[in-house]
């Protein structure tokens, strides 16, 4: 019935009332969505909305005019409506922040909804670090940050110096990037445009954050000064640019794009410009080697494996000993080496270690919490003497009512 272009996936079909025509979802990456309609006799798609959000499921009104859906927005995550015949969506005033699944009573009068809550804090590890070793030595035990809420805190990063400290927060109701000591002591908001932002990353001078953000409708690349500021917008595609990552010398930015098609990993000089493809069998997210010789990358949210490219791009190849490492966003490296969580199917998860000298794959420290799978969770410091581990503390779904629904 429908024929999705190339790197894109229709999903979540809905009838309307009178059964003449289907709604459904179009996605152009993992986290960039529309709604489209199309008749059930079959024809031509009508693209609904255009903002590459997220959508967490739908529903018609009864009178079939309307589709309610819930996603995410340049205004934010909640509910919306938008008219069937095309317009600008309108927020449902409900009570919640996190909805899915919305269902619409054949009257037409109620509206229900999954109310999705989740609460993730940032523990710190700290040991003796390198100190010669071709590892980080012993973690001693966790201690929560004194920076933690009771909402989702995420994407720790230390500054090059070790000192510093920038991470997600949704304590203010958006995703805004903060920054706090190395000890999460501190913080204090960098972003006050509401948001979202996120995968924050410093420059290797420490004076510039880069981060991603879908304000602007498509994902883009953005940067900040690391005391606070407006935001410097590098790219302007109408396509999805996401996950930055600095190189080495401090005068390029890699990201992932789908602007050729599919997600590979392109690289643009750090104050915009014209970028240069550096993946073509699929990239999602990186980091550049110590020397900057080389980029480390994975392939796709939720597939094992980390890559290796030459920075300025050629033979991509798979680093043997890490197969089993990169499974969606916990890693990163460091001078000594590649540190990551593998997923395992095991009461706990390990943290380990891939030392660049040695080649060889130690464990580092055995988590007790389970690691917040769809956001970076994992930081380890310049000096290996401080490792951050993002936390889910827990995830609750509710089922929410409201009457009188027009």
């Amino acid at each position: 019935m429908t024929t999705p272009p190339p790197a894109t996936r229709d999903n979540f079909p809905c009838f309307s009332p009178d059964g003449k025509l289907i709604s459904f979802t179009r996605d152009f990456g993992p986290t960039e969505t529309d709604l489209f309609i199309v008749p059930a006799a079959g024809g031509a798609t009508k693209q609904i909305t255009f903002d590459k959000g997220r959508v967490f499921g739908t529903a018609w009104t009864s009178d079939g005019r309307e589709i309610v859906y819930a996603g995410v927005r340049r205004q934010g995550r909640g509910m919306w409506r938008v008219a069937a015949a095309g317009g600008a969506p309108e927020r449902v005033p409900i009570n919640g922040q996190n909805p899915v699944s919305p269902s619409i009573s054949r009257q037409g009068n109620k509206l229900v909804w999954t109310e999705f809550s989740s609460d993730s804090d940032i523990w710190l590890y700290q040991g003796p670090g390198f100190a010669g070793r071709a590892k980080p030595g012993p973690f001693g035990a966790p201690v929560k940050l004194p920076s933690s809420s009771i909402h989702e805190e995420h994407s720790p990063d230390f500054s090059p110096d070790g000192q510093k400290l920038v991470f997600v927060s949704g304590r203010t109701g958006g995703q805004e990037l903060w920054v706090s000591d190395a000890g999460g002591n501190n913080a204090a908001r960098l972003t006050t445009q509401g948001g979202p932002a996120g995968s924050p990353r410093w420059s290797p001078d420490g004076k510039w954050i880069a981060f991603d953000s879908h304000i602007g409708g498509d994902g883009d690349i953005y940067v900040i000064s690391s005391t606070g500021g407006p935001w410097r917008r590098l790219t302007y595609e109408k396509t999805a640019e996401t996950q930055p990552a600095w190189s080495r010398d401090g005068q390029w930015i890699y990201f992932k794009s789908n602007r050729t098609g599919s997600y590979q990993i392109h690289k643009m000089p750090a104050a915009g410009g014209p970028a240069k493809q550096i993946t073509f069998h699929g990239g999602f997210e990186g980091f550049e080697s110590p020397d900057g010789s080389i980029f480390y990358y994975t392939k796709a949210r939720g597939e094992y494996g980390i890559y290796a490219v030459p920075a300025e791009g050629g033979e991509e190849k798979l680093v043997p000993e890490l197969s089993r490492a990169g499974y969606w966003r916990s890693w990163g490296v460091v001078k000594g080496g590649i540190y990551f969580i593998a997923k395992e199917s095991a009461p706990r998860q390990t943290i380990r270690f891939f030392s660049f000298a040695t080649r060889r794959i130690t464990p580092l420290v055995e988590v007790a919490g389970e690691a917040l799978w769809w956001q970076p969770g994992l930081a380890l410091s310049p000096d290996g003497r401080r490792l951050l581990f993002a936390q889910l503390e827990h995830a609750k779904d509710e089922i929410m009512l409201m009457e009188d629904f027009r």
